[in-house]
């Protein structure tokens, strides 16, 4: 027999309609398989004492009186069953018809909002950076300079090729996993401002998008960048969800070179990025990871696909 659905009016007014029309049929099925009795021969019950034959009789009265409202009962359960099932199903389209027109809608407004960034975006991209990293890792290391430490032709392309490759091996790894639940969109261009590394767009209602961040260090840490990183991710989360009406999970990924590696500074970094996630409401469900460069490809990436 069908379960009745109490958590929604349309689906409640489809299950109890099944549960009539089940009811209908069960009903003269149960009732023509019970004697009440009747099978009984009189000579038989004449042998009961008084009380049990007046049990018998009035449960064969019982079973008469009942006989002549089956019939009735059952088309009347039949009727509001599938009266109710008609309903709740005429409602429950028109429901999901909005819902449906609704989801169009998203995915028209999340296809003008966001697009992929361009090869020569992605390397300008990667070179601002860079940049970046390198001028905040020496007013770090207390190095005042005259100009800024900025990637030209005289550093040549590796630097950048570097950064690229951490980038798209990061990439890859969500990408080889194939999650079921999350299509990987990477280097994103939102609303003609912000430039995301990797986009996991939700494919169900019980999972929420997640906007990922990608900072590598070669040389040192930044904590510095990496607090700006977090930052960047707040305006993300602020401007998706202003503009493409949708909720999304942060997730910061920093990777590191042998050379960078210094767990003091590390663990210190880990204790500013808990403070940043108090002090936010958007970044309340920041996930970030901390990976070495050689390693990544090993990484293991489930505790940031869980719901």
């Amino acid at each position: 027999m069908e379960k009745i659905d109490f958590g929604d009016v349309n689906k409640f007014l489809v299950s109890i309609g099944l549960f009539l029309i089940s009811l209908s049929i069960a009903f003269p099925y149960f009732y023509l398989k019970e004697d009440f009795g009747l099978t009984i021969q009189s000579s038989v019950i004449e042998k009961y004492s008084p009380e049990l034959q007046e049990f018998i009789k009035t449960k064969q009265n019982y079973a008469i009186s009942i006989q002549s409202i089956i019939p009735w009962a059952s088309i009347m359960f039949f009727l509001i069953g599938v009266t109710s099932s008609v309903v709740g199903l005429k409602r429950w389209l028109i429901r999901q018809s909005q819902i449906d027109k609704k989801y169009d809608l998203d995915i028209q407004k999340l296809e003008l909002e966001i697009r992929s960034l361009t090869p020569e975006e992605k390397v300008n991209k990667a070179k601002q950076e860079i940049n970046e990293i390198e001028l905040e890792s020496a007013i770090e290391d207390g190095v005042v300079a005259g100009r800024d430490v900025l990637i030209t032709e005289t550093t040549g392309n590796k630097p950048i090729l570097d950064y690229l490759k951490v980038e798209n091996d990061v990439i890859k790894i969500f990408k080889t996993f194939n999650s079921p639940n999350l299509e990987v969109f990477d280097n994103q261009m939102l609303g003609r401002k912000y430039k995301i590394d990797i986009l996991l767009k939700a494919k169900t209602k019980k999972f929420s998008d997640r906007i990922v961040e990608v900072k590598y260090f070669k040389k040192q840490v930044s904590s510095a960048i990496t607090l700006k990183s977090i930052e960047k991710l707040d305006k993300y989360l602020e401007y998706y969800k202003s503009n493409v009406n949708d909720l999304a999970i942060p997730v910061l990924i920093i990777v590191y070179s042998k050379e960078a590696l210094n767990e003091s500074k590390i663990e210190s970094i880990k204790i500013r990025i808990d403070e940043e996630i108090k002090s936010s409401t958007n970044l309340s469900r920041l996930k970030y990871e901390f990976i070495e460069d050689a390693k990544i490809l090993e990484f293991d990436i489930k505790n940031i696909l869980k719901e």
